[in-house]
Order: C-alpha cells, then structure tokens, then sequence
C-alpha cells in the first residue's frame, strides 16, 4: 500500500486585519533576518533585510497559506514594503 500524500497546512478561514498582516511579518522578517521585530522598518524594501528572491517568495507562500487564501506570485514585488503589502492586503480582506 502506498504511502499517504502528506496534508498541506490547514489554511485559516479567519479575516485578518492590516494590524494582523504586519505583527504577522515582523515577526517572520526578524526571525529570517536576526533581528528584533522592534528593528524591522515597514517602509524599508524586503531586499535590505538580507532577504534573496527565494527566501522572499517563501515567506510569501507562509503568507499565504496563514491568511488562508492565494495571493499574486508577485505581491512582494508589487507592494515591497511591510507596510505596502499590510495595507493592501488588510483592505482586501476588510473589504471580503
């Protein structure tokens, strides 16, 4: 008998606010960076903490998989900030 296929993360059904969204990144940015999250600047650019492409898409995905809904494979390019991509996905689940 084949082994199971192994379950994806369960995905949350709870709307989260622009607040939610940025605590939520400032921890996974500082953590991914070695920093404290009191060091994270949400107006600074994802690339000036260290973060490469890879790890940036990754951290996405968590993102993702968090809010419990799918996000444009190009969100940290279109909205690079903390900040930018809090706000805009706060508004999109407000408005949901």
């Amino acid at each position: 008998m084949p082994p199971e296929p192994a379950s994806a993360p369960e995905r949350s059904s709870r709307l989260r606010t622009s607040e939610d969204i940025k605590a939520w990144l400032l921890s996974h940015i500082a953590e991914l960076s070695n920093i404290s999250p009191e060091a994270v600047d949400v107006h600074r650019p994802f690339s000036e903490f260290g973060l490469d492409s890879l790890e940036t898409i990754n951290l996405m995905m968590e993102l993702e998989d968090w809010l419990g809904r799918d996000l444009a494979a190009t969100i940290a390019w279109d909205y690079p900030t903390v900040d930018a991509i809090a706000t805009h996905l706060g508004a999109t689940e407000e408005a949901a």
